[in-house]
């Protein structure tokens, strides 16, 4: 008895004092600023592309990449992280839900970075941008490149 007053005047005592430095995540009320180098107002977004076509991918940077679904067809990935390994990528993997890929769920995920190198690291997808040709490609990589 004597035991659980102890620890609750011990927690009384955190919750009015608070811990200094401890922040709850997701608790803030202003969202992050996103990147201007991943804004592209010009280009139409989509929330989901199909995954059981998925041909080709090329990194940008790494924190974006160009994935196509056939020779037609190419979608610019900006992902919520950077993951410095990507541009070295031997092979990536692409989550899925259903047969789509859909931002904001799914994820890129590294898998052989370098040679002998064990583990894997992945980063959700935020924005999909529809590529109106393979032409777009070179301007988009140029326009993240020099911003």
């Amino acid at each position: 008895m004597a035991i659980a007053q102890y620890g609750r005047a011990i927690l009384a005592i955190i919750l009015v004092l608070g811990l200094p430095g401890i922040t709850l995540p997701g608790c803030s009320s202003t969202p992050p600023k996103p990147d201007p180098r991943y804004q592209f107002p010009d280009l139409e977004t989509a929330d989901r592309i199909r995954s059981s076509n998925v041909t080709g991918w090329q990194a940008i940077d790494g924190r974006s990449l160009v994935i196509s679904t056939s020779p037609k067809k190419h979608y610019l990935l900006i992902l919520d992280r950077r993951l410095p390994d990507l541009k070295f990528a031997y092979s990536i993997g692409l989550s899925s839900t259903g047969n789509s890929i859909q931002t904001k769920f799914d994820c890129v995920k590294i898998v052989a970075p370098r040679p002998c190198v064990a583990g894997a690291d992945e980063a959700r997808i935020r924005t999909i941008y529809i590529l109106p040709s393979k032409d777009d490609i070179p301007r988009i990589k140029a326009a993240i490149k020099a911003r």
